[in-house]
């Protein structure tokens, strides 16, 4: 029997559950609030053990676990963050110095003198330093009026990653996910929900263009014919594009 809980967050009754995918054992990536988790668990043995101490020797788990996972994130289908260190190593080395920046969010402590803690780390503070890098200035000018845009690619093999290409019907690419260099501080390109419902599909605003992915390449999702036209008359260098206003609605 445990005896405090700290940090449970329930869904909200009916809420559609958040795009999870288990990156390695014991770390998981949120795709829908674009944090890293990590579970690990420990108990003390004997008069001499400390709940402190066996606190300590959890959390000395979950740093590696976090480190490990956050390598194993791909930043698109070809790329995982490992890969970084070889094409850009001055960016590696400062997105390496965040990976400490994880928390406890919730702990369980058991009178039998276990210990259960899940860290979680933003993955938007850890890869910082590679969103300035790709940043692009913002464009000038009158902007459409679509709030953001909701692709849903559900049914389709879509690879979920943080920097994402969007197809056309003829398979070229008409977005590569990018952030415009104001925004870079303080969000990713996109997010990925289960459901069109979800609540946090609201940060494509009140009018997002939707549209639905027809087929994937390689991870990719690939718009029909029309829809690729509605882009490209609709949304276009919007500046929504870069300011992380995409959702991708994919199977959980």
């Amino acid at each position: 029997m445990w005896l405090l809980f700290v940090g449970l967050t329930a869904l909200a009754a009916g809420d559609p559950v958040d795009v999870r995918e288990v990156l390695r054992p014991g770390v998981t990536m949120n795709w829908t609030t674009l944090t890293l988790e990590a579970e690990a668990a420990d108990r003390g043995y004997g008069v001499g053990s400390s709940r402190a101490a066996v606190e300590q020797n959890v959390r000395r788990a979950i740093g590696p676990s976090i480190m490990g996972g956050a390598m194993d994130l791909r930043l698109d289908p070809r790329n995982t963050l490992a890969d970084v260190e070889l094409l850009d190593k001055a960016v590696f080395e400062q997105v390496r110095l965040r990976l400490s920046g994880w928390k406890v969010t919730e702990a369980r402590y058991y009178t039998s003198g276990r210990v259960d803690l899940r860290g979680e780390l933003s993955v938007q503070e850890l890869l910082k330093p590679l969103s300035l890098s790709r940043a692009q200035p913002a464009p000038e000018g009158e902007q459409p009026s679509f709030t953001g845009w909701v692709i849903d690619a559900r049914g389709l093999e879509v690879k979920k990653v943080i920097f994402p290409r969007v197809l056309d019907d003829q398979g070229a690419v008409i977005w590569q996910a990018s952030l415009w260099e104001p925004d870079a501080l303080r969000a990713l390109p996109v997010i990925y929900v289960s459901s069109p419902t979800a609540g946090a599909t609201a940060i494509a605003g009140a009018n997002p263009l939707v549209v639905e992915a027809e087929w994937a390449r390689g991870g990719e999702p690939a718009l029909s014919a029309a829809d690729t036209i509605r882009f490209h008359t609709g949304l276009e260098g919007a500046r929504v594009l870069g300011e992380g206003r995409v959702v991708v609605v994919v199977d959980p």
